[in-house]
């Protein structure tokens, strides 16, 4: 015994497979949109991934994730750090090479000579 499909049935069938195809590429492209960075961002972002401002120019924070971190974007206080120039120091110039004063050696003493220690003497227990 052997089935087989007629015309109806195989379009039916391409039709859902089509529709499947759709449809999970779509939910696939909004869950990939929905997971980046979720918890890491601080600012609202619009579609362009641009910082959602205000009618002020202040920034919008999301009510989730660390504290937004101050940025010349968003912190119109905030003034870039500057290195302080280093001052050129002028070059040291050589030590004069001195002589050491010549010391005469003193006579070594004579090795000592190893004693053991002394015990006291045993008590008598009686």
């Amino acid at each position: 015994m052997t089935k087989s499909f007629d015309k109806k049935q195989i379009g039916l069938a391409a039709a859902c497979a089509l529709a499947l195809g759709i449809l999970s590429g779509a939910a696939f492209a909004q869950s990939a949109t929905i997971e980046r960075d979720a918890k890491d961002r601080t600012y609202v972002e619009d579609n362009r991934d641009a910082i959602v401002r205000s009618g002020f120019g202040l920034c919008w924070h999301t009510g989730f994730g660390p504290p937004p971190a101050s940025g010349p974007e968003c912190d119109p206080k905030i003034v870039a750090y500057v290195a302080p120039p280093v001052p050129k120091s002028e070059p040291v110039p050589a030590p004069a090479m001195v002589q050491p004063p010549v010391v005469a050696a003193a006579p070594e003493a004579p090795p000592k000579v190893y004693e053991p220690p002394q015990r006291p003497a045993r008590k008598d227990r009686n």
